[in-house]
């Protein structure tokens, strides 16, 4: 995916596919950003396709995360991404909520780093779209 790809809408929202899902995912970029009300710059665009392109790595260790706390589950699927950082902010930080079948009133969400990909927080699907770590 390239920068000039990753394109909001006027809800700031984009759908986008990995091949580790069968339905298409929205992204969100969160109306509390400054960035939501500014020209978005193409190497803040590129960080957002770059971590979009790398699915490969990230996913499975979010599954992995989900599957730690509730090896029972079968069905996992991420429903929404969202952009937590600003444009000049770093690491980017992305949020992803998933509907999972063990707790189909709160789902999860989890926090990356979208560096490293290491995960920075967990819980609820809340914690997606809420900036700021818990403490």
């Amino acid at each position: 995916m390239e920068s000039a790809d990753v394109q909001f809408d006027l809800d700031l929202e984009l759908r986008f596919r990995i091949e580790q899902e069968p339905e298409s995912v929205t992204l969100v970029l969160s109306d509390a950003l400054d960035a939501s009300e500014e020209d978005l710059e193409p190497l803040y665009l590129q960080r957002v396709a770059d971590f979009i392109d790398a699915s490969a790595t990230w996913y499975p260790r979010c599954v992995e995360r989900i599957r730690a706390e509730a090896p029972q589950a079968k069905e996992i699927q991420l429903v929404r991404a969202y952009v937590l950082s600003e444009q000049d902010d770093y690491p980017l930080v992305v949020g992803l909520s998933f509907w999972v079948d063990f707790d189909l009133e709160h789902g999860r969400g989890l926090k990356l780093d979208a560096m490293d990909f290491s995960i920075l927080d967990y819980g609820a699907a809340d914690i997606a779209f809420t900036r700021g770590l818990r403490h």
